[in-house]
């Protein structure tokens, strides 16, 4: 009984007068959209300066109230500096006019198939656009967006299988928002130019903007206002864009690579979480550090924890590599499992600007299978050179950049070293082993405190002289001193050693191999100690308060060898005799009269490069 009753009064000629005027409402509506949006009015409604934007499709129609389809679109936006082109094959979205009369465009769930995005550099430069009141505000919610074929920025192109959506709002010279972004490639290609950056790349990331006004932040990063979760997957064939984690440390760079990379990076307001990772397997990689470039093959590690506290944004493990000073071509060792780590706190800041970051440099124990690649660091203008030897190094270096220090140790060991210092000739087996300080990390300047080197199985002869075995030993210890690592290094230490005899220092100054044989069998030093003070200069040796003492013999002598030239002062004394000497170049001149009154007086003007 009530459902005929409703049944009589749905069919009462008012209701069906207005149904009808709905249906012809909606044929009107049907017809006029239809005619509208397949004109030319509403492109140039919508572009009202071609020059700048540009809207074209082939064909569109509505089938419903605020539903558009359409086929062929194609966007062209020419922007002061940029080009950048949208086109796509088919799609469709609903649109809210209800939201115009508050200057909105509201688009709901639009769906795009078949796409193609060029953002390029313009050929000519617009002029800046005045407006005098705020644009319009555009919304976009529940988009989705598949079969992307080319994202194509510059040089730069993605192509493969693509997907994005999102919600996006934002109005010109307004805040841009974008919630729930999602990007998603399978089996993708980039490409910069005709060459191949990635294969087989996977991307899947989730994203979010709040409230960021780029005319506000000119010049600034988005990533203070961006949250995000980006997953990537494949092989890459450029792995230069990591240096964008370097940018917080001076010391190290990332010369580029290759390898496959696995990464799960998880971002929140320029702030990277502990749970983010980087991996890249079977990667050849490029360093460089502290004026070195290692080349070699291993894993690139990031985000990694350290401890509790510390993270650190790259670790660069160099399974095998080759080590050569920056800007020369030929390495001069060879070894494995090089350690570079950049390391900063807990949550780093990649959005912070002038933030610093520590670097730990660990160098196992590596062959030298050439000793005369150090000649680059010695004064070879001063006749001194490494003639042969074979050695081994290892080191550890910690450059604290947030604190502008650091320190370093390193064991250097040569045997069978052979070095020439003009018609001399120096042999022995060398340990070095160095810890210093930073004292000024930007102009690579350091403490030397507590370095020693020991001589063992040394001697010097005179030419090509040819000594019995040689067995002297010595010991030098450097309690103090201040060292810039250029090319050559300068700086001054003060010295102290031990050693078997002054045979070797008789034979550096005598001019025959019988004259210091004869020298040091007369004088018969043993057991000698002293201390002295050194200084280095481009060019420059000088070795001034040195005090050596040893059995009856007691020595004090300033030297200097400066281009090539030696000159100086010395004092002998052995028991009751003594004698001075001036030499320069290599001549010499003896004050046998009051030689100590003599040697301390002159001893007060003597100068060596100052």
């Amino acid at each position: 009984m009530q459902v005929r009753n409703f049944t009589e009064r749905f069919h009462t000629p008012r209701v069906r007068r207005g149904l009808l005027a709905c249906l012809v409402l909606l044929v009107v509506y049907l017809v006029g959209v239809n005619l509208f949006i397949n004109s030319d009015l509403l492109p140039r409604l919508a572009a009202p300066h071609p020059e700048r934007t540009k809207i074209t499709w082939e064909r569109a129609w509505t089938v419903a109230p605020g539903l558009i389809h359409v086929r062929g679109f194609k966007l062209r936006s020419h922007t002061r500096g940029t080009v950048w082109t949208l086109e796509v094959d088919t799609g469709r979205a609903f649109f809210n006019v209800f939201a115009l009369p508050f200057r909105t465009v509201h688009i709901v769930a639009p769906r795009a198939r078949g796409i193609d995005f060029v953002l390029g550099t313009a050929d000519t430069v617009l002029p800046r656009k005045k407006k005098t009141k705020p644009g319009m505000k555009i919304r976009i919610n529940f988009a989705r967006a598949v079969g992307i074929r080319t994202m194509k920025i510059g040089e730069m192109a993605i192509e493969g299988s693509v997907r994005a959506g999102g919600n996006f709002s934002t109005r010109a010279r307004g805040p841009l928002r974008m919630k729930g972004a999602s990007l998603k490639v399978d089996s993708g290609t980039i490409r910069y130019g005709e060459e191949t950056l990635a294969t087989g790349l996977g991307i899947n990331g989730r994203a979010s903007i709040d409230q960021f006004v780029p005319r506000e932040h000119r010049g600034e990063s988005l990533l203070p206002f961006l949250v995000a979760r980006i997953r990537v997957g494949g092989e890459i064939a450029d792995l230069s864009f990591l240096n964008a984690l370097l940018q917080s440390t001076k010391s190290v760079s990332f010369g580029g690579g290759s390898g496959r990379i696995d990464a799960d990076l998880r971002l929140t307001r320029g702030v990277v979480e502990p749970e983010s990772r980087l991996v890249t397997e079977e990667a050849t990689i490029t360093v460089d550090y502290l004026g070195y470039r290692a080349e070699g093959t291993g894993r690139i590690l990031g985000f990694s924890a350290a401890d509790t506290t510390v993270h650190e944004l790259l670790n660069f493990h160099l399974e095998s590599y080759s080590l050569a000073v920056r800007g020369e071509e030929s390495p001069y060792l060879e070894g494995k499992d090089l350690v570079v780590s950049v390391r900063g706190d807990e949550g780093l800041q990649l959005a912070e600007k002038g933030l610093q970051s520590d670097v730990i440099i660990d160098m196992p124990e590596t062959q030298v299978p050439d000793m005369t690649v150090y000649n680059r660091d010695l004064p070879s203008k001063d006749g001194i050179r490494i003639v042969s030897g074979k050695g081994r190094i290892q080191s550890h270096v910690e450059i604290l950049e947030r604190t502008g220090g650091g320190s370093a140790e390193a064991h250097l060991v040569a045997e069978g070293l052979v070095i020439e210092i003009d018609d001399k000739e120096v042999v022995g087996d060398i340990k070095i082993t160095g810890l210093v300080k930073v004292l000024d990390l930007e102009k690579m300047v350091f403490d030397p405190s507590g370095t020693r080197v020991e001589l063992r199985n040394a001697g010097a002869f005179v030419g090509n002289a040819e000594g019995e075995n040689p067995e002297w030993w010595g010991v030098l210890e450097i309690p103090a001193g201040r060292i810039a690592l250029a090319h050559p290094p300068s700086g001054e230490a003060d010295f102290t050693i031990e050693a078997e005899s002054a045979a070797p220092v008789f034979a550096l100054f005598a001019k025959t191999q019988k004259k210091a044989d004869k020298m040091d069998r007369r004088l018969k030093t043993e057991d000698l100690s002293g201390s002295g003070h050194v200084r280095l200069g481009e060019g420059l040796i000088a070795l001034t308060g040195l005090e050596v003492e040893g059995g009856k013999a007691q020595v004090r002598a300033d030297l200097c060898i400066q281009r090539g030239e030696l000159h100086g002062l010395v004092h002998a004394k052995y028991g009751i005799l003594a004698v001075a000497a001036e030499l320069h170049d290599k001549k010499e001149t003896l004050h046998i009269t009051s030689p100590k009154k003599w040697f301390e007086r002159n001893r007060e003007s003597f100068t060596c490069g100052q």
